[in-house]
């Protein structure tokens, strides 16, 4: 009834309060004992907040860098209780709760338990289930990381990795995951690899390059422009000279990769590190004649536009090197770009 309910719910703020403050051992391990005994029946009576309270306490000592001379235990304890002493559907009750709570990414150490057996549930969802787990994964930040790492670590299939790829793109990308999906744009097939770069261009952070890398040495064409459009918009810095090796490899291999080499050019101009200067320079001057054969025109403004990106003196010396060469395209190129940069100025 109500008063019951009402009545659990202060014993077990007290009991928080109790535990908070309290320095000795037995005592403090007594309290959290009846504490936790109360957890469930706090769930199933609208009694939430004290359940959350308790959370929150032994989160908070669990994290504890400096214990207190008179208590050192208190840490290992509470971290003892939250990973060993809660049941797998305690953890799925208590998650849920924190997520109705908009709070779940206060509890690290209880979607450490968590993701594992949610991933667990997610695979076997049907998919209203999918969905509610999909917004729960949203909060759940490193655990759920690092619980995917693992799992697809084991991935033996492209169809048990397309099942999981909702669930990276709600968990975002970090160095561990970009690896474990390396391997994939070599044993993948082309839909596969496609829709590996547009979940990396989705989540958008730079954590999700390293897994492009192998991609920009793809076979086709296709695959390799898509990744170094998505190197570019992420912002992975480190790209620009495995770009330019890609793209010096296809050229020794033909002269049919102008599509790659625009990609690549506007890559390195969003990119914007000086150190990819002097390739883009050499991607847009008109070369001697002993020196082979100028890039084509689209490829030399590609590499002009990206140039303009990156505001430094020898950029603008170069563009002064062009500015006596008799092409009409080149130099309305140069007019918008140094008009531009002068708008920006101003």
């Amino acid at each position: 009834d109500v008063c019951s309910s009402d009545l659990l719910g202060k014993v077990l703020e007290q009991l928080c309060h109790l535990l908070g403050a309290e320095k000795n051992p037995g005592v403090y391990q007594s309290a959290l004992l009846s504490a936790w005994d109360l957890v469930e029946p706090a769930l199933e009576t609208n009694n939430e907040s004290s359940a959350l309270s308790l959370l929150s306490t032994l989160h908070f000592h669990a994290d504890d860098d400096e214990p207190s001379r008179e208590f050192p235990e208190r840490a290992s304890i509470a971290r003892h209780w939250l990973l060993e002493r809660s049941t797998p559907e305690l953890i799925r009750r208590m998650t849920a709760c924190a997520y109705q709570a908009g709070r779940l990414d206060h509890f690290p150490l209880l979607g450490e338990k968590a993701a594992p057996l949610l991933l667990e549930d997610y695979r076997l969802a049907d998919a209203d289930e999918k969905g509610m787990l999909l917004g729960l994964f949203s909060e759940m930040g490193d655990p759920l990381r690092s619980a995917l790492t693992e799992r697809m670590a084991d991935l033996q299939t492209p169809e048990e990795l397309r099942l999981l790829m909702p669930v990276l793109r709600n968990a975002g990308m970090d160095a561990a995951l970009s690896f474990q999906l390396t391997p994939w744009f070599s044993k993948g097939d082309r839909e596969l690899k496609l829709n590996l770069i547009g979940l990396i261009e989705q989540i958008g952070s730079p954590e999700g390059g390293p897994a492009l890398r192998l991609a920009l040495f793809d076979d086709s064409e296709e695959i390799a422009v898509e990744a170094a459009k998505v190197l570019g918009k992420i912002g992975f810095t480190q790209a620009g000279p495995v770009m330019i090796k890609a793209l010096k490899l296809r050229q020794s291999r033909g002269p049919d990769h102008e599509r790659f080499s625009i990609e690549v050019c506007r890559a390195l101009g969003r990119l914007g590190q000086p150190d990819n200067i002097p390739f883009l320079e050499e991607m847009a001057k008109k070369k001697s004649l002993f020196r082979g054969a100028n890039e084509p025109l689209p490829v030399r403004l590609a590499a002009l536009e990206a140039l303009g990106s990156i505001n430094q003196p020898a950029v603008w010396e170069f563009f002064e090197s062009l500015a006596a060469e008799k092409n009409p395209e080149l130099q309305e190129a140069l007019d918008k770009i140094i008009h531009a940069k002068a708008q920006e100025v101003s």
